[in-house]
């Protein structure tokens, strides 16, 4: 059951593309080393940017939240209304 859950996770990152304006510098959190394999790499989902070497599972929940929250800010955040 273990391993079932867990290739399902990793077919989900495959799914969960990363938006290519995502500047990984702004991510908190991320190793230095994370930081500069992604920004070389520019992976497009972030099952490919957990196979890059030198991305640890750490730097890859750290990704993910920051996408889920940059996602979920970006539905809420209200049209600007200047009043013209």
């Amino acid at each position: 059951m273990r391993q079932q859950a867990r290739v399902r996770d990793l077919s989900q990152l495959e799914e969960y593309a990363v938006p290519q304006e995502v500047d990984f510098t702004l991510v908190p959190s991320l190793s230095k080393e994370g930081r500069e394999r992604l920004v070389e790499a520019k992976p497009q989902t972030l099952g490919q940017a957990s196979r890059l070497s030198g991305v640890r599972p750490a730097d890859v929940a750290v990704l993910l939240h920051y996408l889920q929250n940059r996602k979920r800010t970006t539905k809420e955040s209200p049209a600007t209304d200047n009043g013209s």
